[in-house]
């Protein structure tokens, strides 16, 4: 990237909400699976849909989806 595009970058920041750390990410994750009580992977998609829902905007949902198919697979 250019020294312009960086710049045009750190000022849209200023718009954007925070972006979520990881361990708040984890905190929601969890809590809407208590929430939930999912039977595991099958319910992906309910569980993606609350917290992407709760985080869009303040958080990468790669990220987001990566951490909620790692906690399904654990409270197996």
């Amino acid at each position: 990237m250019s020294a312009k595009e960086l710049a045009e970058i750190k000022e849209l920041e200023i718009f954007m909400p925070p972006q979520l750390d990881e361990a708040d990410l984890k905190n929601i994750i969890e809590k809407i699976i208590t929430e939930l009580k999912p039977e595991g992977p099958k319910d992906f998609g309910k569980v993606m849909g609350r917290v992407a829902k709760e985080t869009r905007g303040r958080a990468d949902q790669t990220k987001v989806s990566e951490l909620i198919k790692k906690s399904l697979g654990e409270s197996l």
